[in-house]
């Protein structure tokens, strides 16, 4: 089990524990609508690292996202059988109403 460089996984990483973010009050206020684009490697042991903003909303907003990422828990990619390091791509959407 290696949680070093990322590799190609012939199973995707999947979602075991997500760690909702919260809304920032300025979000809140001005109804923040949109999507926060990150790239991270999910690592073979179900953690996150790396986390790299790719595009976003509010800067406090992805603060938050970033830290509710590497709170979340995932079932590690897999390549034949085995456990591996993945880098993604995550989507993060919000809508406050």
């Amino acid at each position: 089990m290696s949680t070093g460089q990322a590799t190609r996984a012939s199973a995707p990483p999947r979602l075991l524990k997500g760690v909702p973010a919260s809304y920032t009050l300025g979000a809140m206020r001005n109804k923040l609508r949109g999507s926060i684009w990150l790239t991270c490697i999910m690592s073979s042991d179900g953690t996150t690292r790396d986390v790299q903003l790719v595009s976003g909303l509010e800067e406090q907003m992805e603060a938050k996202v970033v830290a509710a990422l590497t709170q979340s828990t995932f079932e590690p990619g897999q390549h034949e059988g085995k456990p591996v390091a993945v880098r993604v791509t995550v989507q993060m959407t919000y809508t406050v109403r």
